[in-house]
């Protein structure tokens, strides 16, 4: 299916709410884990290694001492509007430190891909053919993210930060035009506070159980740069995201961890300047930007600034998930429910080892962990998000440094 390119502008303008950016490729929530909850990765700490896109001081937990991580999620974007526009989105990461220390060190490189095939261009009327043009967009970042665990006068804190450096491409050829070509460099930087409160054990017949909750607080800034020029100069995508979560946690015995619920709320902003703009001049605002934090995050209220964005994870022995969310922006006319839901294979070996008491199940899960993740657009038919899906097999090999010296002990 072949569409006009002002369609495509319209609508990713429409999607993003971006009409008054560059670039808006690098706004797509790649993350199958983080869309089907609403793409709140900014504020919830997670060990799914897509959600550094969000906060490049997310993620980090994914990594297990001396670890290697990878995956790779390729759809259909936006397969109502056109049939050939792709998007392929890879992440290949590295944690370089021992668990013995109370650091962490982690190395990533995420790979952004999006396709838009070949589209005709039309004039005002059926039979003005013009030709026909082709685009793609690509972007490649590295991040660099570091966490502490610790305590300060006995209150227990996990702190990351993070930033990354990002080449972003635009290409697009028209015939009869000819080709035209841009390329920027753009930044993130972000952090994530947590503290964590367990219970003391309940005993009971069947043995002992206990609780935690683990609340916390995340900022990021994604996609600065000074402006993207691509036949004119546009403003940067420069987008805040800010937020609270909290996890619970029911465990028995102390090791096996039965049921988790994991909750955020998070507000988004473009920081683009809207009144300097419509004199011309790109400039972008700082600190919070129009987030106003308790209405925006804790109240979760939209205006015509600001996107707020919900989701809730239901996690069964660390073995499957059940994820809901929603993302709400008035400007951009859009209310999306979201939902998804996702395996894991190192909660199946803790299982096992648990009821087994097999050693083998043990190292298996010290060692490996398979994840497979899958989320959707929950949209009404002739929406153009709907049919849209993420899905991605995640392979993470840990505590490899603890391998090693396993093998030639």
């Amino acid at each position: 299916m072949k569409q006009i390119l002002i369609i495509i502008v319209l609508l990713l303008n429409i999607l993003f709410s971006q009409g008054e950016a560059g670039a808006v490729f690098l706004l797509i929530s790649p993350s199958p884990t983080m869309n089907g909850m609403g793409e709140i990765g900014a504020c919830l700490p997670s060990d799914d290694i897509y959600s550094s896109y969000y906060n490049p001081a997310n993620g980090i937990s994914a990594f297990q001492g001396v670890s290697k991580s990878s995956s790779e999620m390729e759809t259909r974007w936006l397969p109502n509007l056109a049939d050939d526009l792709h998007l392929k989105y890879e992440v290949l990461g590295f944690g370089i430190l021992s668990r013995n220390y109370p650091f962490q060190i982690v190395i990533s490189q995420h790979r952004t891909y999006l396709d838009l095939g070949e589209q005709i261009r039309m004039g005002e009327h059926p039979e003005d053919y013009r030709g026909t043009f082709n685009s793609y967009m690509k972007a490649n970042a590295l991040i660099i993210g570091a966490k502490y665990t610790g305590a300060i006068k006995n209150i227990p804190i996990d702190l990351s930060v993070g930033m990354s450096r990002k080449t972003a491409i635009q290409y697009l050829y028209m015939t009869n035009f000819g080709s035209a070509e841009s390329k920027e460099q753009l930044y993130d930087y972000g952090l994530l506070l947590s503290t964590k409160y367990q219970s003391s054990k309940l005993k009971t017949d069947i043995g002992y159980f206990n609780a935690s909750l683990v609340p916390s607080f995340g900022y990021s800034m994604s996609n600065i740069a000074d402006s993207i020029t691509f036949y004119v100069g546009d403003p940067a995508p420069t987008i805040l995201r800010t937020g609270l979560s909290m996890k619970m946690t029911i465990m028995y015995d102390n090791t096996l961890n039965i049921f988790k619920w994991s909750y955020g709320r998070m507000a988004s902003d473009v920081m683009v300047d809207m009144t300097q703009l419509m004199n011309g001049k790109i400039r972008y605002q700082s600190g919070f930007g129009d987030i106003k934090f308790y209405e925006n995050v804790i109240l979760n209220k939209t205006d015509s600034s600001v996107d707020v964005h919900r989701g809730d994870e239901w996690t069964f022995f660390d073995t499957y998930s059940m994820r809901a969310g929603r993302r709400i922006d008035i400007d951009g006319q859009i209310n999306i429910s979201t939902s998804g839901y996702g395996y894991r294979l190192s909660g199946i070996l803790k299982l096992l080892h648990y009821v087994t008491k097999d050693r083998v199940y043990e190292i298996l899960q010290n060692h490996l962990d398979v994840r497979y993740n899958y989320s959707e657009y929950d949209e009404k038919p002739g929406h153009p998000l709907k049919n849209t899906d993420f899905e991605a097999w995640t392979v993470t090999i840990k505590n490899i440094d603890k391998l090693i010296l396993k093998i030639f002990d």
